[in-house]
């Protein structure tokens, strides 16, 4: 499912597409600022880490107990190598919404399959293999 609203409604979309008793088998798939850029973490009911869209999905369902696949997008410092989390408000909003860069490109490709195999591990052996294996 791809809402067609947007990211921070998120949950009315989902809420129409997945019925109660298949919450637990809903996968949602997100980006993350909290983590690096090209890194995945596989959870089940957390709550939403500042995610709008997540907090909206928790929102509308009702529970916090669904999968995901949060897939990092911050950047990291060219000295130290750490994470660098874009300030909130105003600059996070922008970093969030703006075009990965040509650099960036071979990290979008090596994340993407590793999201994929993730969920791919996740549909045919459980979460709880797919999180021995990815996270």
């Amino acid at each position: 499912l791809y809402p067609d609203t947007f990211m921070n409604n998120s949950g009315a979309a989902v809420a129409k597409f997945v019925s109660r008793n298949e919450i637990s088998n809903l996968i949602v798939v997100h980006d993350d600022i909290d983590l690096p850029l090209g890194e995945i973490k596989l959870n089940k009911g957390r709550g939403d880490g500042g995610n709008n869209g997540i907090k909206s999905v928790i929102d509308k369902l009702g529970t916090k107990d669904f999968i995901r696949v949060r897939v990092g997008i911050a950047p990291r410092s060219f000295w130290t190598g750490e994470v660098k989390r874009p300030k909130g408000g105003g600059p996070l909003e922008r970093f969030v919404l703006k075009p990965f860069t040509r650099s960036e490109a071979p990290k979008l490709e090596e994340v993407k399959e590793r999201a994929y195999g993730a969920l791919e591990e996740i549909v045919q052996n459980g979460l709880e293999s797919a999180m021995n294996k990815f996270n």
